[in-house]
């Protein structure tokens, strides 16, 4: 879960992919794309 709130940052899944990403002003930066069998990180 994240803490802070900021809503450039964004997700949504696709078929078995989740896909992570953040919205600046000029681009779209891809963060993270994971499968979602996958067990999830622990931070």
């Amino acid at each position: 879960m994240r803490l802070d709130q900021d809503k450039n940052y964004r997700a949504f899944t696709t078929y078995h992919y989740r896909i992570s990403y953040y919205i600046a002003k000029d681009h779209i930066r891809i963060i993270r794309i994971r499968h979602t069998s996958r067990e999830p990180l622990d931070y």
